[in-house]
C-alpha cells in the first residue's frame, strides 16, 4: 500500500514524516477498517460524540475486474516536469532549495509566459497547511495539520484565529456573514474508532458544532470529513473519505458528498462513490467538481463533475482483483480527467474572475502533491471537452488552491509551509 497524504506524520519528524509519506510502499494487503454504524447527526451541540459499536468487516471474495470506457480522459499538454527528477523534499535541502530560501523557491516556480508569482506568507512554526480561503474582508486564512486556523495581514504577518481542531481540512466563509465553516476530525488522530464533525467559528471566537458524529477514518490520519463549499442554493457541501480503500461502504455517509442547510439541518448524501474527495469546488455556472484519490494498488487520480446521485468508481475499481464487483445495473459515473497514480489530487478551485485572459475564465486549476515524477504541480483544466495542461511547476508539495480576490491564485505547500500567490505581470 502506497502511503500517501497523511500518513506517519504525526508521530515522527519532519523529514522522515516527508521521506516515507512520499516514497515508501508496503506489500501487505490494506488493512480492515472498523466498520461503524451509520453516524449520528446533532445539530448545535458542542457535546462529545456518541461511541460507536465496533464489527468485524471483511474483505470480499475477489470477483471478475469491472471494465469501463472513459469518454473524456485528460490530454495533457507541456508535462515536463522541471529538472531535478522529483525526490520528496527534506529540511536539508538536497535537489531544493532550502527552506528559508524564499529567493530560491521563487527562482525554482515555472509558469506561463505572462504570470508572477510572489511569496504570499508562511506558517508559523514550519506547520503543514491543508487548506486555505479568503474571508469576507479579503484577509487570507489557513488551515494546519496541527490543529490551528491563521489569518494573514497584507504584509504575510500571521495571527491565530482558532486553536485545537483535530486534523481541520475545510474551511469556507457563509456568503452573507463572517461565520467560518470548519471540517475535521472529532478527536485525536491515533483515537480509534474516530468521529467527523463540522463547526462554525463566529467572529467574536465562540464555536459551535453543528453537525457530528460523521463516518471517519482509514487508518489513523487518512480519509476523513474533507473539504466545505457553500453552493449556489444556499446549501452546505461536504466531501467525505471512505473507511477502507477498495471495500464496500460501511455507512451510507461516507465515500461521499454530502449536503446540508447552513445551521446543520436535513443532512442527505448528495452523490456517493469516492474513496477520497479531497476538496470540491463550484464554477461560475454552478457545476459541482471534486478530486478524488485513486486506490493504493495503483489506479489513476481522478477529477469529477459531480451531480446528485452520481455514483462514482469507488470500490468498484477496473483492473483490480482485489475490489468487489460492480452491483448488477449500476450505472457508474466515468471521471472527466485523470492524472497520474499516487499523483496524491488534493485542491480544486474555479478560476471566475475576469483578471487572468478570457481563456481561463471557469476553467480549473488542481494540484497534484506527492513527489512522483509527474506531480509536484498546479494544473489548468478546460472542462466540456476536458484539456489538461501544467500551470505551475517547482513546487514541493502543493495542497491547495484557491482563487485571491484580486484575481490571482494562491498557493500552499504542504512540504514548505509557504504560501504562494500567482498573478499577472504588470
Amino acid at each position: 500500500m502506497l502511503m500517501k497524504h497523511f500518513e506517519l506524520r504525526e508521530f515522527s519528524p519532519r523529514l522522515l514524516a516527508m521521506a516515507l509519506g512520499y516514497l515508501c510502499a508496503a506489500c501487505g494487503p490494506s488493512p480492515t477498517p472498523t466498520a461503524l454504524p451509520n453516524p449520528a447527526v446533532v445539530v448545535h451541540s458542542s457535546t462529545p460524540e456518541p461511541s460507536f459499536t465496533q464489527e468485524a468487516t471483511k474483505t470480499t471474495t475477489p470477483q471478475p475486474m469491472l471494465t469501463y470506457t472513459v469518454s473524456a480522459i485528460a490530454t495533457e499538454a507541456n508535462t515536463a516536469t522541471p529538472a531535478p527528477t522529483p525526490t520528496a523534499f527534506s529540511e536539508n535541502c538536497g535537489d531544493y532549495p532550502c527552506n528559508d530560501d524564499i529567493g530560491g523557491w521563487l527562482a525554482r516556480i515555472e509558469l506561463p509566459p505572462g504570470f508572477a508569482v510572489k511569496h504570499r506568507a508562511q506558517l508559523p512554526n514550519q506547520e503543514r497547511p491543508t487548506s486555505l480561503t479568503y474571508g469576507p474582508d479579503g484577509r487570507l486564512f489557513a488551515a494546519s495539520m496541527e490543529g490551528n486556523i491563521y489569518v494573514f495581514d497584507s504584509h504575510g504577518e500571521s495571527n491565530s484565529y482558532a486553536q485545537g481542531f483535530h486534523l481541520p481540512i475545510g474551511l469556507a466563509f457563509h456568503p452573507d456573514s463572517t461565520d467560518l465553516y470548519v471540517a475535521s476530525r472529532s478527536f485525536p488522530s491515533n483515537q480509534i474508532p474516530n468521529a467527523g464533525k463540522v463547526s462554525i467559528i463566529h467572529a467574536d471566537g465562540t464555536r459551535l458544532d453543528i453537525v457530528t458524529g460523521l463516518p471517519c477514518c482509514y487508518t489513523t490520519d487518512m480519509h476523513q470529513p474533507n473539504s466545505l463549499a457553500f453552493g449556489p442554493d444556499g446549501k452546505v457541501y461536504l466531501s467525505i473519505g471512505a473507511m477502507s480503500d477498495h471495500l464496500e461502504p460501511a455507512t451510507t455517509l461516507e465515500a461521499a458528498v454530502l449536503r446540508f442547510d447552513p445551521n446543520g439541518d436535513n443532512l442527505e448524501r448528495f452523490a456517493h462513490g469516492l474513496r477520497n474527495p479531497y476538496d470540491l469546488s463550484f464554477d461560475a455556472a454552478g457545476r459541482l467538481f471534486v478530486t478524488d484519490n485513486g486506490p493504493d494498488h495503483g489506479g489513476p487520480e481522478m477529477l469529477y463533475h459531480v451531480r446528485e446521485g452520481d455514483q462514482f468508481l469507488f470500490p468498484y475499481y477496473p483492473d483490480c482483483d482485489i475490489c468487489p464487483p460492480s452491483p448488477p445495473g449500476a450505472e457508474l459515473t466515468e471521471p472527466i480527467a485523470t492524472f497520474i497514480p499516487h499523483g496524491a489530487i488534493t485542491g480544486i478551485t474555479a478560476y471566475t474572475h475576469s483578471k487572468f485572459p478570457k481563456q481561463y475564465y471557469n476553467n480549473l486549476f488542481v494540484t497534484l502533491w506527492s513527489a512522483f515524477q509527474g506531480a509536484q504541480k498546479i494544473v489548468r483544466v478546460q472542462t466540456f471537452p476536458t484539456q489538461v495542461s501544467d500551470f505551475m511547476l517547482g513546487l514541493a508539495a502543493p495542497i491547495d488552491v484557491v482563487q485571491t480576490p484580486s484575481g490571482g491564485l494562491a498557493v500552499a505547500d504542504w512540504a514548505t509551509s509557504h504560501i504562494f500567490e500567482v498573478e499577472l505581470k504588470r
